[in-house]
């Protein structure tokens, strides 16, 4: 394959990408979310393997639900190495081609074991807002040199369009969460109210201060309360 040209034809069923996959994301499907970009992508440039790699809590690099098992093999390997594309791309660039794993010196560990796995080609593109870095998502070939820098360009180009529905998806899949943990703190905090005869911004004080001092999450204290455990209060 000798890659696209740098106008490359249109692909039945990208156009109206945003749309679908916004139906998807007011489903609150996160996992069908993406499962549906990475299918249009992979189709758009003839990608035979596609995965994303998702920025979770603390940035913690999460492979995503819709990359196939030989991807996600090919994640882990980033992440034993630390070193490969992803973690360039998180760095700061938008996208980037490997046109053989085989003769890759950018990262010569990661490239020697994924061609291992029979992953030829990459295309890397960041999966990112305007404020917020999401992730990234990959494109492989088993074949070398399977794409062109138009390739390149148009999952950039498309990547960047979904990447508003893949965090509208992402948001509603966690704010059941947040929701869960807000509900939880007031309902510590009131219990500590009304066993120590406290304000709540003193509640939350205690609380905290138990936090801090047992090396425990502010949540999982939280819980404790709930749960019926005694949590005492320090001398002002």
């Amino acid at each position: 394959m000798t890659g696209r040209s740098q106008q490359p034809e249109p692909v039945p069923g990208i156009i109206d990408l945003p749309e679908k996959v916004s139906d998807l994301s007011r489903a609150g499907a996160a996992e069908a979310t993406i499962a549906s970009v990475l299918c249009h992508l992979q189709a758009a440039v003839g990608a035979e393997h596609g995965g994303a790699l998702l920025l979770g809590p603390g940035n913690a690099i999460e492979t995503a639900t819709g990359s196939d098992d030989i991807v996600e093999r090919a994640d882990a390997i980033q992440a034993d190495l630390g070193e490969g594309p992803d973690l360039t791309l998180l760095d700061g660039r938008e996208s980037l081609l490997v046109p053989d794993t085989l003769s890759e010196a950018r990262w010569p560990r990661w490239a020697e074991a994924v061609a291992a796995l029979g992953l030829r080609s990459l295309i890397s593109v960041r999966l990112s807002t305007r404020d917020r870095v999401l992730g990234s998502v990959n494109l492989y070939s088993r074949r070398p040199r399977a794409f062109a820098d138009g390739d390149r360009e148009l999952a950039e180009s498309l990547a960047r369009r979904a990447a508003v529905t893949v965090s509208a998806s992402l948001t509603a899949r966690d704010l059941p969460a947040a929701m869960d943990s807000h509900v939880l703190m007031g309902q510590a905090q009131g219990i500590v109210m009304e066993r120590f005869d406290l304000t709540s911004d003193e509640a939350f004080a205690v609380l905290l201060q138990h936090s801090q001092r047992t090396d425990t999450k502010l949540r999982s204290v939280a819980q404790q309360v709930v749960d019926g455990y005694p949590i005492p209060v320090e001398p002002a």
